[in-house]
C-alpha cells in the first residue's frame, strides 16, 4: 500500500477533531437532560473535600471519571474545560490503544490498521462521547487499556504491563461498574498466555490482588450507595425477556419499544449516528476475515468482551445508543481487520476511492449528527436565557426541559424541577410560594 501511507500524524490528526469542533462551535461539553452536570459535580466535590479536609460528598457514580477530572480542576481550573478535557484525551488514548492492539497483530500492514481504527473516530456518538462530559468514553478506554496491556504482557511477562492490565481494570471499574465484565475476557486471555501452570497463577494472582488492592478507595462509597451498583436499576430489572420483549417496565414506569433488545444492540454499528452502515459491513468483512484464519488471543478476547457487553445490554430494560459505546471496541478491532481484507480485494484504485468516499460520507454523517446534538442544547439555552429576561426576578420557575438549563448557566434564578411530580406534590410546591 505504498500510494496510501498515513504517518504518526494522522492519529493526534484525527484525536483533534473532537477538540476541534467544541472550538469552532464553541461547545463546552454540557448536555442537558443527561447525566453531565452531575459528574461535573461530582468531581468539584471531590476537589472540594480535598482542599478543605472535609467528608466527599459523592454523586450516584463510582469515582473513576470524577478522580481524574477533579486532578485535573487543581491544574486547569473548576470550569467545564478540564472536564471535557479529560473526554478529549481518553478518546485519543481509546484510539492509540486499539492501533496499538492491531499492530501487534499485523505488524506488517499499519497503514490499513491505522485506518481501520481511525474510522472509528469518525462515528457519530464517538464525536458526541468524546467532547461530551460523561465517563463513558473513559469507561472504554481502560477497557481497551487493559487488552493492550495484557497483550503486552504475554511478549515477556513484565511485571510492569501486567501492572498497567490492574490498573486499567481498576480504573474501568469505577469509572463505569459494567466495565467489571472486562475482567472475563482479560482473565481468560491472560490464562491462555502461557503453559507454566506456575508462572501462569503466580502472576494471575498478583493481577487480582493489584486489582482489589486498588479498587480498595471506591469500596466506601460503593458500599453508601448500593443503588448505584449492587441494586442499580439494570441489574434490578435485567432479564432474558427483554432480549425480546417490547413491553417493559422501568423505574419511570412501562415504556414500549420499536426493536427489540436483540436487534436494537447488535445493530448498534450499522445505524448512521454510530459507526455507520458502511462502518458495521467493514466490521462484518473483518470479522468474517478473522474467522478464516487462525484465531488469536487476542480476537477472543475481543470476541468475549462484545459478547458479554451486548447480552448484558440485551437485559437491561432501557434503549439509550450511549449503552452501546462499549461495542465500539471490539467492533473496531474487526473494522481494522475489514479494512486489510478490502485491501485484498479490490484493486488499489478502488480501495482508495472507496475509503475516500467512506469517509466523506462518514465525516458528514458524523459531524452532522453532533451538529444537531449541538444544536438541541443552545436552542434550550436561547429559549431559559429569553425567559430569564421576561420572568420576574423574585419569581419561582416551574419547567421541566429547561430546569438543568437555568440550574447550570442561571444558577441564581429559583427553579423548580416537575418532572416526576404527580397533581398533589405540584400544589405542595404553589401552596410555599
Amino acid at each position: 500500500m505504498q500510494d496510501l501511507r498515513l504517518h504518526r500524524w494522522s492519529l493526534p490528526v484525527i484525536s483533534l477533531v473532537p477538540l476541534a469542533v467544541s472550538v469552532i462551535f464553541a461547545y463546552d461539553g454540557m448536555e442537558f437532560n443527561g447525566d453531565a452536570y452531575r459528574y461535573f459535580e461530582s468531581a468539584r466535590n471531590l476537589l472540594d473535600a480535598w482542599m478543605e479536609g472535609s467528608p466527599v460528598q459523592t454523586g450516584f457514580w463510582p469515582l473513576g471519571y470524577p478522580f481524574l477530572t477533579a486532578l485535573l480542576m487543581m491544574l486547569a481550573g473548576t470550569g467545564f474545560p478540564a472536564a471535557q478535557a479529560i473526554c478529549l484525551l481518553v478518546a485519543g488514548c481509546s484510539l492509540l490503544f486499539l492501533i496499538r492492539i492491531n499492530k501487534l497483530e499485523y505488524p506488517d500492514h499499519t497503514a490499513e490498521v491505522y485506518l481501520g481504527i481511525l474510522l472509528l473516530g469518525l462515528s457519530g456518538y464517538w464525536l458526541r462521547y468524546a467532547t461530551t462530559i460523561m465517563s463513558d468514553m473513559s469507561a472504554v478506554c481502560w477497557s481497551v487499556g487493559a487488552i493492550y496491556a495484557i497483550r503486552r504482557w504475554s511478549d515477556d511477562l513484565s511485571f510492569r504491563y501486567l501492572l498497567l492490565t490492574a490498573l486499567c481494570i481498576a480504573l474501568a471499574i469505577t469509572t463505569r461498574y459494567v466495565s467489571g465484565l472486562i475482567m472475563v475476557p482479560v482473565c481468560i486471555g491472560f490464562m491462555s498466555f502461557t503453559a507454566n501452570f506456575r508462572t501462569r497463577m503466580l502472576h494471575f494472582s498478583a493481577l487480582v490482588l493489584l486489582v482489589i488492592l486498588m479498587l480498595l478507595p471506591q469500596l466506601p462509597f460503593s458500599m453508601q450507595m448500593p443503588d448505584a451498583s449492587v441494586r442499580h436499576p439494570w441489574l434490578a430489572h435485567w432479564t432474558p425477556l427483554n432480549f425480546l420483549a417490547l413491553d417493559r417496565t422501568t423505574i419511570d414506569g412501562h415504556l414500549h419499544v420499536r426493536w427489540p433488545n436483540l436487534l436494537y444492540y447488535g445493530l448498534a454499528p450499522f445505524r448512521w449516528s454510530e459507526l455507520s452502515p458502511m462502518g458495521g459491513l467493514l466490521a462484518l468483512l473483518g470479522l468474517v476475515s478473522r474467522l478464516k484464519r487462525r484465531i488469536s488471543r487476542t480476537d477472543a478476547m475481543m470476541a468475549i468482551w462484545f459478547v458479554m457487553m451486548w447480552l448484558f445490554l440485551c437485559g437491561i430494560p432501557i434503549q439509550n445508543p450511549r449503552c452501546s459505546l462499549p461495542l465500539y471496541g471490539p467492533a473496531a478491532w474487526s473494522m481494522a481487520a475489514g479494512v486489510l481484507r478490502l485491501r485484498f480485494l479490490l484493486p488499489e484504485r478502488a480501495f482508495v476511492i472507496g475509503l475516500l468516499l467512506y469517509l466523506v460520507v462518514s465525516g458528514w454523517s458524523c459531524l452532522n449528527k453532533w451538529r444537531d446534538f449541538v444544536k438541541q442544547k443552545d436552542s434550550m439555552l436561547y429559549t431559559a436565557r429569553m425567559f430569564d429576561q421576561k420572568i420576574p426576578v423574585a419569581a419561582r420557575i416551574l419547567s421541566w426541559e429547561l430546569y438543568e438549563a437555568f440550574h447550570i448557566y442561571l444558577p441564581w434564578r429559583r427553579i423548580s424541577t416537575i418532572h416526576g411530580l404527580d397533581r398533589a406534590a405540584l400544589q405542595e410546591l404553589l401552596d410555599k410560594e
